[in-house]
C-alpha cells in the first residue's frame, strides 16, 4: 500500500503468463482436466475463480483502496438494479493503459487504468461496465462454453485470457495455451454484443446514470482508436460488431427513448480518482508536467498531484513545497491530507504525519490507506494494541495486500507476538509469490504454534498457498 512499485511491462506479463499456462498444463493433470457438461453455475464459478486468481497473480493491480473502492461503488450501483445474480460481483483495477474493462465468468470484473484516465465522466465508465455486466447476467460465456464440447481448463483459461485482454498480448496467450480454436468459439457474437448494449443501457438508466454515457464511451473509444492507431483499444471492443455499428445502434436506442440531451451529472469523485491515478500510477515525469500545466477547478488536487509525482522522483524539497500549497487551500480535503500525511511519514516527521492522517481518517473513516499509515505510525511509537486493531480492520477489507501483512508482521515481532508475526510475514511472502520466504516464515510460525486455533490458521494459510502457487513459475 505505500507508493506503487515500478510499472510492470506487458511483455513481462506475457512471458510470465505463458510460463504459467504451460506449468498448468504439466501439473493440472486429471485433477481439473475438463468440465462435465452441461456447464453448470458451479462450473462457471470454478472457471471464473481460476481465471481471476490467474489474472491477480500475473497482472499488476492498483493497490490504493480509494481508487478500487470508487470502482466498486460504481459497479455496486449498477448491480443493485440488475436481476439477482447467483454469484457475488468482484472488482479489481489493472495497471495498464488500454482503454479496457471486462467481466470474466461468474462476475469477476477487471477495469484497466487506461479506461479511467481516458474517459471524461463517471457515466462513460459506467456505460462500459453496464455493458460488461450484461454479458454476465446473460451468461454469454457460459452458453458458449456449453457449445464447445469438452475443453481442458488450460484451453479455457488461455482462450478467455486472450479474448478479454486482446491485442498482441492476448494472441500470445492463445498461442501459448494452444487454445486458438477454442478462442474462436468463445468470442462474443454480434447478437451477444447487441444484447449487451441494449440490456446494459437499461442497467445504466435504471442506476440513475445519463443514458448518453454508453454512447459517449463508444465515441471516445472510436476517437482514441483513430488517434492511437488502435494500439490501446482491445480487439473485442472494435469488432463483433464494429464500433461504428455499435454507435449507430446505441444512437437509435437513444432516439427511440427520446434521450439525446445529456443530463447533468456530478463528476467530482471521478475527477478526484483520475487525479490520484495519474499522480500515483503513471510516469511521474508525465504526471508532473500534466499537473504543472493543468488549470482545473481543483487547484488543491493539482498541487497534491505535483507533490506525489515529485516525491516519486525523490525531489523531496520541491514535493514539500507542493504539499504545503495543497494544504493551504485543501486542509479540509481528506485526500489531500492523506497524501500529505504519507509524505511526512516517509520524511520521518511523525508529528505532522500523525496530525494529517488523523484528519484524513476523521473526514473519511473508510480510507484504508490513511488507516494503514496510522497503523504504522502507532507501531513506530510503541502502541502495539492500537496498531494491531487498525491492521486487523484493514485486513478484513483487503486480506490479500502483501504490504499490510508485512508491516503488521514486523510490528507484531517487535511486540513479542512471534507466532502471529511470522504468520503475517508468511502471508506477505505468499501474496508476493516468494516461495522460499513463505516456506521459511511458515516453518518459523509452526515452531511457535501452541493452540488448536493457531494450527487451524496455519492450515488455512497452506490452502491458500496451494491454490495460488500452482500459477507460479
Amino acid at each position: 500500500m505505500p507508493y506503487p512499485r515500478p510499472f510492470v511491462s506487458w511483455r513481462r506479463i506475457l512471458t510470465l503468463t505463458l510460463a504459467v499456462l504451460m506449468f498448468i498444463q504439466l501439473t493440472a493433470g486429471a485433477a481439473f482436466a475438463q468440465f462435465n457438461f452441461d456447464f453448470t453455475l458451479k462450473d462457471e464459478k470454478e472457471l471464473g475463480r481460476k481465471l481471476a486468481v490467474l489474472i491477480r497473480t500475473r497482472v499488476p493491480l492498483v493497490e490504493d483502496p480509494y481508487i478500487v473502492n470508487y470502482c466498486r461503488k460504481v459497479v455496486k450501483r449498477l448491480v443493485a438494479v440488475m436481476p439477482p445474480q447467483p454469484f457475488d460481483i468482484d472488482v479489481n483495477v489493472i495497471r495498464h493503459s488500454a482503454v479496457n474493462a471486462f467481466a470474466a465468468p461468474a462476475g469477476h470484473v477487471f477495469i484497466h487504468t487506461g479506461l479511467l484516465l481516458n474517459f471524461d465522466s463517471e457515466s462513460e465508465v459506467a456505460g462500459v461496465l453496464a455493458h460488461e455486466l450484461a454479458h454476465v447476467s446473460q451468461r454469454h460465456i457460459a452458453h458458449k462454453v456449453e457449445r464447445t464440447q469438452t475443453l481442458s481448463i488450460l484451453s479455457l483459461l488461455g482462450a478467455l485470457a486472450g479474448m478479454f485482454v486482446g491485442g498482441e498480448v492476448g494472441e500470445g496467450m492463445i498461442m501459448g495455451s494452444q487454445a486458438a480454436s477454442a478462442s474462436a468459439q468463445l468470442k462474443y457474437s454480434r447478437e451477444d454484443e447487441t444484447e449487451a448494449d441494449r440490456i446494459g443501457m437499461n442497467y445504466l438508466i435504471s442506476a440513475g446514470y445519463p443514458a448518453q454515457g454508453l454512447l459517449d464511451s463508444f465515441k471516445k473509444i472510436q476517437k482514441l482508436s483513430w488517434l492511437g492507431g488502435g494500439n490501446t483499444i482491445p480487439t473485442y471492443l472494435s469488432t463483433h460488431p464494429g464500433i461504428d455499428v455499435r454507435i449507430g445502434y446505441i444512437d437509435s436506442l437513444l432516439h427511440r427513448m427520446n434521450r439525446q440531451t445529456p443530463e447533468k451529472q456530478d463528476n467530482t469523485e471521478f475527477l478526484r480518482v483520475q487525479a490520484l491515478l495519474r499522480a500515483e500510477y503513471t510516469d511521474p515525469k508525465s504526471a508532473l508536467q500534466y499537473f504543472s500545466q493543468q488549470k482545473s477547478e481543483f487547484p488543491c488536487l493539482d498541487a497534491m498531484g505535483r507533490g506525489v509525482a515529485l516525491s516519486r522522483m525523490n525531489r523531496f524539497k520541491e514535493a514539500e513545497v507542493a504539499f504545503r500549497e495543497a494544504l493551504q487551500c485543501g486542509s479540509d480535503d481528506s485526500l489531500v491530507c492523506r497524501e500529505a500525511g504519507r509524505f511526512y511519514f516517509a520524511k520521518g516527521d511523525f508529528k505532522t504525519a500523525g496530525y494529517l492522517l488523523d484528519r484524513a481518517a476523521a473526514m473519511d473513516p473508510d480510507d484504508l490507506m490513511a488507516l494503514f499509515f496510522l497503523a504504522r505510525l502507532q507501531g513506530e511509537q510503541g502502541h502495539a494494541d492500537t496498531s494491531a486493531r487498525l491492521y486487523e480492520r484493514i485486513l478484513r477489507a483487503i486480506p490479500e495486500d502483501p504490504e499490510v501483512h508485512f508491516y503488521y508482521g514486523r510490528m507484531l515481532g517487535s511486540a513479542g507476538h512471534l507466532f502471529k508475526a511470522h504468520l503475517h510475514l508468511a502471508y506477505s511472502a505468499l501474496y508476493k509469490e516468494k516461495r522460499r520466504q513463505y516456506e521459511m516464515y511458515k516453518q518459523k510460525a509452526s515452531g511457535y504454534q501452541r493452540t488448536p486455533e493457531e494450527k487451524a490458521e496455519l492450515e488455512e494459510m497452506q490452502k491458500i498457498f496451494d491454490e495460488r502457487s500452482e500459477y507460479w513459475q
